[in-house]
């Protein structure tokens, strides 16, 4: 029965030391003891793996139990794929399949180790769709053990230009992973205007990626009959990319006179973009009262383009005697257009002295319109520095002496001073009353003379009063002290003239 415990116990590794051997043959040495048999404590027992002894069929027997030493429990080297995992591995789980968790050479597997680990599903964390076996992460596989593919964020040499990780289209990476470029037909937000994916520089979007506008230089088909570039509007292209015409309203520098924008021929510029001139035919209401399209100035229509009529300084043939073109009745030509002559009133001067309106003798200016000594009725004044007529005996209305001092040539006296109207006051105490050129009678209290003007006032006392609201007229009278009077200027008095 001992025996049989002892057999049974020797068959199992590890028995305790302390265990008790029954029948067993005493001994001193190995060699007292059978085959397969050592001296164990005095006693001949059968070998076994773990007693310390290296059997034949053992590599090595360490005597302990511990499988992470030099010897496993085996009695056998440590190697991987046993199953035991020793001092130098990491893991063995006994078999030699190299895409599991625990490598043919006994390592975790981990991604970049090279091996392509197939024991996860690739939708499961951990698993593997490559492994290259390198820390490169811009080739085929990355350093997450996952097959490189556009919109991963990672560029892949030689295959991406590029690989921003999103799905926008409009950025400088587009999702096929190529470059965002100019003729893409893929608008680059923020960097293109536009982008119609042709080279074509004619339709809305140019060939550099910005739309198309006028002034840019490039004819867009369809919408700009022309395109220079520029912003002068008075070339052959104006600024909104139309061809410059007569017509539209903006000067063709070089080509047109001018440019209305209208169809009128009756303005200042003709259809044909010309300017209207006197003499084209065509009335411009602007400037112009006629134009009968020539050069002759003896017509209805003068050379300036305006009706003919008398001081235009044109003749018109049969209606004018002469035209000088000025309103001054001294000269050979007077002011209705009639060539002057003795006793038209008018003096011209250099041939006449004199000119009364007629050509009778004794009235101061003779039939040929030369003094003679003064007019019936008056007498010249000699203490006097101008040419002055007192007419004593020819007693008129105030407005019928100016008259006659007009066709005498001159007009009612001006009293320059007091020297000058002591002078004439010197005659009044024998006349009583006598006009001078002084009158309101085109504004009340707004005196003024006739012919001269003059500062100078000398009025009675209490004059001037328009006695009855009828006196407008000045006179030197004696009832004023030889001083001025208002007087009605219907009354008939003397009177001076001067010239």
């Amino acid at each position: 029965m001992r025996i049989a415990f002892a057999i049974i116990c020797l068959a199992f590794i590890g028995c305790p030391p302390e265990a008790v051997y029954y029948g067993a043959m005493p001994c001193e040495a190995a060699s007292d003891c059978g085959p397969n048999q050592q001296c164990n404590e005095g006693l001949c027992v059968d070998a076994q793996c773990g007693d310390g002894i290296v059997q034949l069929d053992e590599g090595c027997d360490d005597g302990n139990s511990d499988n992470d030493d030099d010897c496993t429990t085996l009695c056998q080297a440590p190697r991987c794929g046993d199953g035991l995992v020793g001092l130098t591995e990491a893991c063995d789980d006994g078999n030699e399949i190299d895409s599991d968790d625990c490598t043919a050479n006994c390592q975790l597997a981990v991604c970049g180790d090279g091996i392509l680990r197939l024991d996860i599903p690739l939708d499961q964390d951990g698993a593997e769709a490559c492994d290259d076996g390198n820390n490169e992460d811009t080739d085929a596989c990355l350093n997450t053990c996952q097959t490189a593919k556009c919109g991963d964020g990672i560029q892949w040499i030689s295959v991406e230009a590029c690989d921003d990780g999103n799905t926008v289209q409009e950025d400088a990476c587009l999702n096929d992973c190529t470059a965002a470029r100019c003729g893409d037909g893929i608008h680059w937000a923020d960097e293109e205007e536009c982008d119609d994916g042709n080279d074509d520089p004619t339709d809305q979007c140019l060939d550099d990626c910005t739309w198309a506008g006028c002034g840019d230089g490039i004819v867009q088909a369809g919408l700009e009959d022309c395109d220079d570039g520029n912003q002068n509007n008075q070339d052959d292209c104006l600024n909104d990319c139309a061809l410059a015409r007569c017509g539209d309203g903006v000067l063709h520098s070089g080509q047109e006179a001018c440019d209305d924008g209208n169809d009128s021929d009756a303005d200042a510029c003709r259809n044909d973009c010309e300017l209207n001139v006197c003499g084209d035919g065509l009335v411009n209401p602007e400037a112009e009262a006629c134009d009968d399209g020539n050069d002759n100035p003896q017509d209805d229509c003068t050379t300036r383009c305006q009706p003919a009529r008398c001081q235009d300084g044109f003749l018109q043939v049969g209606v004018e005697g002469c035209d000088d073109g000025n309103q001054s009745n001294g000269d050979a030509c007077l002011n209705d257009c009639t060539p002057a002559r003795c006793g038209d009133g008018h003096v011209q001067q250099g041939q006449e002295a004199c000119d009364d309106g007629n050509r009778d003798p004794g009235d101061g200016c003779d039939a040929d319109c030369q003094r003679e000594g003064a007019p019936d009725g008056c007498s010249v004044l000699e203490n006097r520095g101008r040419e002055t007529l007192l007419c004593s005996s020819r007693r008129l209305s105030w407005p019928a002496a100016e008259d006659f001092c007009q066709d005498w040539g001159g007009h009612l006296v001006t009293v320059d001073n007091q020297a000058d109207h002591d002078v004439l006051a010197g005659y009044v105490w024998q006349l009583g009353e006598i006009w001078i050129g002084y009158n309101d009678r085109g504004e009340e209290r707004d005196w003024e003379w006739v012919g001269r003007d003059s500062d100078y006032e000398n009025w009675g006392a209490g004059q001037p009063d328009n006695w009855r609201q009828r006196e407008d007229c000045a006179c030197l009278w004696t009832g004023a002290g030889s001083r001025w009077n208002d007087a009605i200027c219907e009354q008939s008095k003397a009177f001076f003239c001067e010239r």
